[in-house]
């Protein structure tokens, strides 16, 4: 893309016009004159530039602008046009602009643009699954942002992407770290962009959730579910399910209840099986715990039946059903829904739940050896994640399988490494 000087627009509208240079100056310049300015060898008075512009039928505006400003201009709307084309999923489209904007602002040094772009490239890296450069690219974009004194909004925008991107990565410190920087901007800079606002407090729930600080989620999830409670909608339906997840972890299982309920109701209106499913599943856990098997088992086997049909992740439910047979000691029936978890997922954020539910099963078989071997297996997995809550619990599940052996100075040991955790994190 060209973008024309002052004389280069002129000579290019007067051709298209069909206008000699003698019918270009009229009556207020000369021939010469006008070459001149064609040719940029003179800067023309403001009465000359008016009349050109009324000769040319274009605005004085359009005329005076330079190639800077015009790309500046150009490069604006493309990056809309880029976010349109992102949004609808285009992404043919989303790659040849942005292979053209990159060129137009290289060759025009646009330092406020090329934050713009590498922002939405990154949004665009998101949605492929190239995190890593994602993240590279969010993090330039910002830089720049941030050096340009941009809209904050932008930056809020960006810093939540970022934080979105460490969530997916399972880095639930580095998460809260961002999305708290966002909350800090929105508070210090007064923005009352609701739907903003929801999104980062919801991220925050979320990760003071996987951290094990449950209080501290519930506090963010129940804002949320608040400035929502108007909107019976599927948005609002995944807000009170987390809610739900929150009072599980606190057991408080009558409130878990009635959040579960609440949410089943929209998921269904929205014919989201998915969600529907993953409801049903924690339905099915509350009330296993509060004893009401009849009802658990129905809503547990409404879940298995749902992700079956429809090819989702069964873990939650699989390892629902091991908890379930653990406690009615029919270890035979929860090494085989252990089996069936383990053969279908192989991923470290599931591995060491199946590790640890082996483990319940092996102590209680009075397999110590065994039940070590797995919540070794499962620590080791934790020791590589921002879980700090679960490894807390693992330490002292090692910790209790040691003192069943006597060995009581090991077992202290873990102990410490738990207590150790458990203040460094104020879980």
């Amino acid at each position: 893309m060209k973008f024309l000087n002052l004389g280069e627009k002129i000579r290019k509208l007067r051709k298209e016009k069909g206008l000699t240079l003698e019918e270009l100056a009229g009556d207020i310049a000369t021939k010469s004159y006008i070459s001149l300015i064609e040719n940029n060898k003179s800067v023309p008075r403001l009465d000359v530039l008016k009349h050109i512009a009324n000769m040319l039928e274009v605005e004085l505006e359009y005329l005076v602008k330079d190639e800077n400003t015009e790309a500046k201009e150009y490069c604006d709307l493309k990056i809309k046009e880029l976010k349109t084309n992102l949004e609808y999923k285009e992404y043919k489209i989303v790659e040849t602009l942005i292979t053209e904007l990159e060129k137009i602002i290289e060759k025009y040094d646009l330092k406020l643009q090329r934050g713009k772009l590498l922002s939405v490239k990154g949004f665009y890296l998101i949605k492929k699954e190239n995190l890593e450069e994602a993240l590279l690219n969010l993090h330039k974009g910002n830089r720049i942002y941030l050096e340009e004194g941009y809209d904050k909004e932008a930056i809020i925008e960006n810093y939540h992407y970022i934080g979105y991107i460490y969530t997916k990565q399972k880095q639930f410190k580095s998460a809260l770290d961002k999305y708290k920087v966002c909350e800090q901007m929105i508070d210090s800079e007064d923005i009352l962009d609701t739907e903003l606002k929801r999104k980062i407090y919801f991220n925050i729930s979320i990760c003071y959730y996987e951290l094990g600080l449950y209080e501290k989620s519930l506090d963010y999830i129940s804002y949320v579910t608040n400035i929502m409670e108007d909107n019976n909608n599927l948005e609002l339906g995944r807000n009170i399910m987390h809610k739900g997840n929150t009072y599980i972890k606190l057991n408080q299982y009558k409130k878990a209840e009635k959040c579960f309920k609440n949410s089943l109701k929209i998921a269904k209106k929205a014919k989201d099986s998915k969600y529907e499913a993953y409801i049903e599943n924690n339905l099915g856990r509350v009330y296993l715990t509060n004893g009401d098997e009849e009802k658990g088992l129905y809503h547990l086997n409404n879940a298995y039946t749902l992700k079956k049909l429809y090819g989702y992740s069964n873990i939650n439910t699989l390892l629902e059903y091991v908890m379930y047979y653990i406690n009615k000691e029919d270890f035979n029936k929860a090494v085989k829904y252990l089996k069936e978890a383990e053969k279908n997922n192989k991923k470290d954020e599931n591995l060491y739940k199946i590790y640890n539910h082996y483990c319940e099963v092996y102590v209680n078989l009075k397999e110590n050896d065994k039940a070590k071997e797995y919540i070794k297996k499962s620590i080791n997995i934790l020791e590589n994640m921002e879980r700090p809550a679960e490894l807390s619990k693992a330490f002292e599940k090692y910790a209790n399988i040691l003192e069943l052996e006597n060995k009581l100075s090991e077992s202290i040991e873990y102990l410490k490494l738990s207590i150790k955790l458990k203040d460094k994190e104020k879980i």
